[in-house]
């Protein structure tokens, strides 16, 4: 069984410096740059793409660094921008919970001897909405795929690693994987 891939992408970098000195160099690359709007507070970072190229589907980066054996950890999640992402999980939840609440009428009108088509069939509707979500949050990948590699090559850059160690990895990565974004040209990514 192979696991989908996920509504947001991450990963996971093990950096040679401390928590202090990754954030302060990614800081350091995007105040320099100018162009990509982001926030820093503690050991948490966000950054965006520049506003010339937005887009309705372009992503935020959020990154959290901790302390990790000798160095620090980079956790990265790549996710629409967050008032998108909050109607679009609330949207998610909201369509998932009313199909489950449906099939569970339908299975208790089949048990009294009722019909339970109607039920069933608006509790599968719901359900295929919930589906065609998930389904547009991979659309929404695959088109913002450029951007989220544009903005893991400069966040590369800023921590001294190598490009290459950015590049996307098949969709569905695990957890500690490096890169954990779509791949370009795969069905789900």
């Amino acid at each position: 069984m192979t696991i989908p891939p996920p509504i947001r992408p991450t990963f996971d970098l093990e950096l040679s410096m401390t928590v202090e000195q990754a954030v302060a160099a990614l800081r350091s690359e995007f105040e320099a740059d100018g162009e990509h709007p982001f926030q820093s507070r503690g050991q948490h970072v966000v950054v965006t793409v520049p506003a010339r190229v937005r887009r309705f589907w372009s992503p935020y980066l959020s990154m959290e660094a901790e302390a990790s054996g000798a160095g620090a950890r980079l956790h990265g999640r790549f996710s629409p921008k967050p008032a998108i992402w909050t109607g679009f999980m609330l949207s998610y939840i909201a369509l998932t919970t009313a199909g489950c609440f449906g099939l569970m009428f339908a299975v208790s009108l089949a048990i009294i001897g009722k019909s339970p088509a109607g039920a069933a069939v608006l509790a599968l509707l719901f359900l295929l909405a919930a589906a065609g979500m998930y389904a547009a949050s991979q659309i929404g990948q695959r088109m913002a795929r450029d951007q989220m590699n544009d903005l893991l090559a400069k966040v590369m850059g800023a921590l001294g690693l190598p490009a290459d160690r950015g590049q996307a990895s098949p969709a569905g990565a695990g957890a500690g994987s490096e890169n954990a974004l779509p791949a370009s040209g795969q069905g789900a990514g």
